[in-house]
């Protein structure tokens, strides 16, 4: 999700956080990764304008992504 709001490839995120775009995918599709591959990507969509969604947010438990302006 938060990859389409930037409109970046999954060639450009795996390029922009140094990981194989085989990675990329299966970071979307939901597997594992360790706490570094996972705060790299994280990384990339922050400078691009994505905040991410805890559950704590307006108390409602959700998750999930919101571009900035």
């Amino acid at each position: 999700m938060a990859r389409i709001a930037v409109q970046i490839s999954v060639k450009a995120l795996a390029e922009a956080a140094t990981i194989s775009t085989n990675t990329t995918v299966r970071f979307e599709r939901g597997d594992e990764f360790k706490p570094r591959t996972v705060a790299d990507i994280r990384s990339i969509f922050e400078h691009a304008g994505i905040s991410f969604i805890d559950g704590d947010y307006a108390d409602s438990g959700d998750l999930g992504v919101r571009l900035n302006k």
